[in-house]
């Protein structure tokens, strides 16, 4: 005799007797309803003076989110985080003063309250999504004061020229030239005049966690100031170097655009030995909680890398780090207060050691707000620039 299996605890059917509905197929269907596990209330909403400031953060990735958020947490304003698509329910749950929004089209149905805006992306770029650069357009427009922040450590209109005689922003081989020009009203920066310092150095320590020993390997490959060949060089002189240790473990990190199918980084990746492990939830190893390459620095034993914003992770951290060395970043590595860096087997054999990049300042959350304060309003011809993108 065989025993009934249990039933499952997935929802069940609706059934129904009636057969004056014209979508009864539908109904005895089994039930896809989705639900999120919190709930909203209502109240009486109390009259608010028009001259409340409200400032709208325009994100459009990971890492500009997270910065988005810990400047709002710090902001004596409210704020709104905008990111066309992306899933802000765990944002919602950790971070309690900001409120978000995925919809270009729930944007405009509250613009009208927006009094300022802030970007990371002040320039005019045509890599971006349609939504963020008709969103800066109508801001233009309306003459909204925009507020530009970096959304890295070495960037075009800031603190990086190259010497490019092709100007493409798409390239990975290509450059910029000199810096790009802002559309902002107001362009603050990590370090140095104007600064409101790195919005991930709030003299957080990371919480104690039990980790395996590692190794960890950022790059970002990708960058035009990497040839074809300083990339085949750093891949071949890291994976040697961790075939020669076989008893470490190196974890992988790349940037997120390195595991695009078109990339050089893409193409490696299958040749990384046993011991060097990609990091991510959906690749060889993942820690509960340690969600990005910042994140996995705070507790690695130390750090090989190119020159990225991750170097500020490592200082921060107080970590010991490789920096792999071209023609391309020998000026950038040289303007650091003091860096270790490599180019051969040799020279990444040894010991790794702290890095000082002069480049590293405090967050400062009331100094920020001044700033919001008193940015002046957009010049709404620029929006024309946006157009021709």
């Amino acid at each position: 005799m065989k025993k009934k299996k249990p039933q499952s605890l997935q929802a069940q059917p609706l059934n129904s007797t009636r057969n004056s509905y014209p979508n009864q197929a539908v109904l005895e269907k089994q039930s896809t309803i989705a639900a999120k596990w919190h709930s909203v209330s209502g109240s009486i909403a109390d009259s608010q003076p028009d001259y409340l400031t409200t400032v709208l953060y325009i994100a459009t990735n990971a890492s500009q989110i997270e910065m988005a958020c810990l400047m709002s947490e710090g902001s004596r304003y409210k704020s709104i985080i905008y990111s066309e698509g992306f899933d802000f329910f765990e944002c919602s749950q950790k971070f309690k003063k900001a409120s978000f929004c995925s919809s270009i089209k729930n944007i405009a149905a509250i613009f009208k309250k927006i009094t300022r805006i802030v970007t990371y992306i002040g320039q005019v770029n045509p890599n971006i999504k349609k939504e963020y650069r008709a969103l800066l357009s109508s801001a233009l427009s309306l003459s909204i004061p925009i507020i530009e922040l970096p959304h890295g450590l070495l960037q075009s209109g800031y603190n990086l020229d190259d010497d490019s005689k092709i100007i493409d922003l798409s390239s990975y081989y290509d450059g910029i030239g000199e810096s790009l020009p802002s559309i902002a009203s107001l362009r603050l920066k990590w370090y140095g005049d104007s600064s409101v310092g790195y919005p991930r150095h709030l003299n957080a320590k990371p919480a104690e966690r039990s980790l395996p020993a590692y190794t960890v390997i950022t790059t970002n490959t990708n960058w035009f100031l990497y040839s074809v060949e300083d990339k085949r060089n750093f891949f071949n002189i890291v994976w040697r170097f961790a075939e020669s240790n076989p008893e470490k473990l190196f974890i992988w990190s790349p940037h997120p655009a390195e595991t695009n199918q078109h990339t050089y980084s893409y193409s490696v990746a299958a040749l990384r030995p046993a011991n060097v492990l990609m990091y991510g939830l959906k690749q060889d190893i993942y820690f509960d909680g340690i969600e990005n390459t910042n994140d996995l620095i705070a507790y690695c034993e130390e750090g090989i890398s190119t020159v990225s914003t991750c170097l500020l992770e490592y200082e921060i951290h107080e970590k010991n780090v490789k920096i792999f060395s071209t023609e391309g970043v020998k000026k950038l590595i040289d303007h650091f207060d003091s860096a270790l860096v490599f180019t051969t087997d040799a020279e990444i054999s040894v010991p790794g050691e702290r890095l000082t990049t002069g480049m590293l300042e405090e967050y400062n959350a009331e100094k920020f707000d001044d700033y919001l304060a008193c940015a002046p309003n957009s010049d709404p011809r620029n929006s024309a620039y946006l157009e021709i993108a």
